[in-house]
């Protein structure tokens, strides 16, 4: 039996803007190894391990997905790395294995060792998100604006062809 396999798709408004930034979380495996994930196909699979697809959606973590039955994969559209960090950190608890350490962006957001989340990080965090969901609206007004000049312009050009 074939094993279903996703493939992180971007957003055109995030190829404009690409906001997902390094991170590592290390955590115990059950034979008590350190193992560490770097990669964000990693990330999206331990985010699929605490929610459903839906789920995803609902908490900003991917825009969308969809089935290719044929070829048996997923697509997720849109992954966002800083909303899947976050939403970890706040659910760490849901998780079968211990994290010990989260970075992101070059900046420690939880240690095991403190067993604190580093508030203020995630209150940049957040601003962060507020800010960039701000640029991809005025990108957006830009673009809107964009086509209707364009299509006043190929309005004039059509009514003095006539």
């Amino acid at each position: 039996m074939n094993k279903l396999v996703t493939y992180l798709r971007k957003n055109l408004d995030k190829a404009i803007i690409h906001r997902n930034k390094p991170y590592t979380i290390t955590y115990l495996n059950q034979e008590g190894q350190y193992k560490t994930i770097k990669k964000e196909n990693d990330l999206y699979k331990l985010c699929t391990c605490i929610m459903d697809d839906t789920s995803l959606i609902e908490n900003n973590i991917i825009t969308t997905f969809t089935y290719d039955i044929d070829n048996c994969c997923r697509y997720a559209w849109g992954f966002d790395t800083k909303s899947a960090i976050y939403y970890i950190l706040n659910n760490i608890q849901n998780l079968n294995n211990t994290i010990v350490q989260v970075t992101y962006a070059g900046k420690q957001m939880y240690s095991l060792k403190n067993n604190v989340i580093n508030e203020k990080e995630l209150q940049n965090l957040k601003m962060q998100v507020q800010a960039y969901k701000e640029q991809v609206n005025i990108q957006k007004e830009i673009i809107k604006i964009y086509e209707e000049e364009q299509q006043r312009y190929e309005d004039l050009e059509e009514n003095e062809s006539r």
